[in-house]
């Protein structure tokens, strides 16, 4: 009679998976104690104020035993860090307590400064005068990126390349379709492909890139790091009126307005602090695209700290 067991029950599986389980609790070992030792905490003084037994703390410390989800925030809490950064990969000492002291600046920074934040380091890491050759233009649907890119492009004279076309050519199929085969893991992880080889190939652009693509952190940081963003948003009535004459059924339809509408309302709420992080939003809602256009120019030709517009209308 032939095995039935599962491939994953094999001994050479469960061999495979006791050494990575060992490895993971090794590093996880290391990494409490490099940070306890950044701090200068001896094993009782955590133990006390992390509420967790010295016994219990030498055994994790030694890569022995298995530990909670609770237990580790216990231990985080009192490190003052995040349980992400308890699971991170063990640094050199000079990179890690650099990286250490930035995490904790940043986690004790109120949200509403972190966007400036952001600008700020990325400012520092990428000259203004190269991200200004490749112009990224945020928004939904119907926010005018592909009517804003492509005049854009021509008063910048280089290409306009609109990701969700490229997308499509190089899966062969349909936007939809890529969707229905893929998924949005797959979609997203050819979008970031396809947004790479558009950075290494071309030194100037207009891109217009899906509006989801923020709520991919590796694509966004890229584009966030190497391009001058711009967020375009309007109104939610001026977004339905543009996509109905887009015939874009999926939320313009004329007999479904109303959840149309609610739709637009709910996709700008919870993207709205994302696309916050681009230098410069505009309020299309009343201009015309010339205008719009003219002000992107004005933009990139102040260079280091472009002025912000009105924020996103809610009428």
């Amino acid at each position: 009679m032939a095995d039935a067991r599962k491939p994953e029950d094999s001994a050479l599986a469960r061999d495979d998976r006791c050494r990575r389980e060992q490895q993971r609790l090794q590093a996880l070992a290391a990494r409490v104690r490099q940070l306890r030792d950044l701090r200068g905490m001896s094993r009782t003084l955590f133990a006390s104020q992390s509420k967790v037994s010295v016994p219990h703390i030498a055994r994790l410390e030694a890569g022995q035993g298995n530990v909670s989800v609770l237990v580790l925030d216990r231990l985080a809490h009192a490190l003052g860090v995040s349980v992400e950064a308890m699971l991170a990969e063990v640094e050199p000492d000079a990179s890690a307590i650099e990286r250490a002291l930035l995490v904790e600046f940043i986690r004790k920074q109120p949200i509403s400064a972190l966007p400036a934040l952001r600008r700020a380091l990325l400012d520092g890491m990428s000259g203004d005068e190269t991200r200004a050759q490749r112009v990224v233009l945020l928004g939904i649907r119907g926010a005018g990126k592909s009517s804003v890119g492509e005049l854009l492009a021509t008063r910048l004279k280089c290409p306009f390349v609109e990701l969700d076309h490229e997308v499509a050519r190089e899966a062969g199929q349909p936007l939809d379709k890529v969707f229905a085969l893929y998924g949005q893991t797959g979609y997203r992880t050819l979008e970031r492909q396809l947004l790479e080889r558009t950075l290494m190939q071309q030194p100037a652009f207009v891109l217009a890139p899906g509006g989801g693509i923020v709520t991919d952190p590796f694509s966004y940081e890229l584009l966030m790091r190497t391009c001058f963003t711009v967020w375009l948003h309007a109104a939610p009535d001026i977004y339905y009126r543009r996509t109905h004459a887009q015939n874009d059924e999926r939320i313009a339809s004329a007999a479904m307005r109303r959840q149309a509408m609610d739709s637009i309302r709910r996709t700008m709420a919870a993207r709205a602090p994302l696309y916050a992080s681009a230098p410069l939003a505009i309020d299309s809602s009343a201009l015309t695209v010339e205008q719009v256009v003219r002000r992107i120019q004005t933009a990139l030709r102040r260079g280091s700290e472009p002025p912000w517009d009105s924020g996103p209308a809610s009428r």
